[in-house]
């Protein structure tokens, strides 16, 4: 049987909304170019090593304090962290494609 990391490897888009993730770390979908995480009690995406092909990553209403973790992402076109506890954008180096950034109520 394959290892789970390596399933779904043709997964576009992700829908994890109103869960109990708390931590944002690998995701080995190399495809993946949608991830919703909202309404989630992630703190940190400091391990954040995934998501190169990530163009929509939604971290709305969380417990996020920074974004450090999430640069590196070429391919990033939208950015949605409202409504979390983020003081700083230091951690958005290097989004060359970022065109939407939703911050509100920080």
């Amino acid at each position: 049987m394959k290892d789970n990391r390596e399933s779904l490897c043709y997964l576009k888009s992700l829908n994890c909304d109103q869960n109990e993730v708390r931590e944002l770390t690998d995701i080995p979908q190399m495809r993946l170019t949608h991830l919703n995480l909202n309404r989630n009690k992630i703190f940190t995406c400091a391990e954040f090593t995934g998501g190169r092909a990530l163009k929509v990553l939604e971290l709305r209403n969380n417990r996020l304090e920074s974004l450090a973790g999430l640069s590196n992402m070429p391919c990033l076109e939208e950015l949605y962290v409202a409504k979390n506890k983020i003081t700083s954008l230091v951690g958005l180096e290097n989004l060359p494609s970022l065109k939407v950034l939703h911050i509100r109520e920080n």
